[in-house]
């Protein structure tokens, strides 16, 4: 929901604000969390709902990406429940960025290859042999919804 005053100014209520968004109010969580991600450091946002965290990497992810920079945001929430297993899980995972990189039909071809690894080896293989060496520059993985 949008609501506009009279004085023009725009506030959103739910969801995540577009990067160029007036309302949002940049923090020093900001500068720390660009500038770790350049580091090459892992990050993690812990708090709780509703107190801009997706925000904060929608305006993260549009900087990095402005630099060239491959960005990819996944919503864990989406891979599956209870009753899915190992296999379907880990497959919609990499499914997922191989989508967002333009390489479905690619990524097909190379998970079949691998039907006698079990997933966790799928995973690991899936990073050193097919996604890596067909992407040029640095990837950023920004996941959501972890819990």
């Amino acid at each position: 929901m949008y609501i506009n005053s009279q004085h023009g100014n725009t506030y959103q209520v739910g969801g995540s604000l577009s990067s160029d968004s007036p309302s949002y109010i940049s923090r020093a969580s900001d500068v720390q969390l660009y500038n770790a991600i350049q580091n090459g450091e892992f990050c993690y946002v812990l708090a709780a709902r509703q107190m801009g965290k997706s925000s904060l990497r929608v305006r993260t992810m549009n900087k990095l990406t402005d630099e060239g920079i491959h960005c990819i945001s996944l919503e864990m929430t989406q891979f599956g429940s209870s009753n899915t297993n190992a296999e379907q899980w880990y497959y919609s995972f990499l499914h997922r960025i191989s989508q967002t990189f333009g390489m479905t039909k690619e990524f097909r071809a190379w998970w079949s290859q691998k039907v006698n690894h079990t997933p966790v080896s799928r995973f690991k293989d899936y990073a050193e042999e097919f996604l890596l060496p067909n992407i040029t520059g640095r990837i950023v993985v920004f996941l959501d919804e972890i819990d």
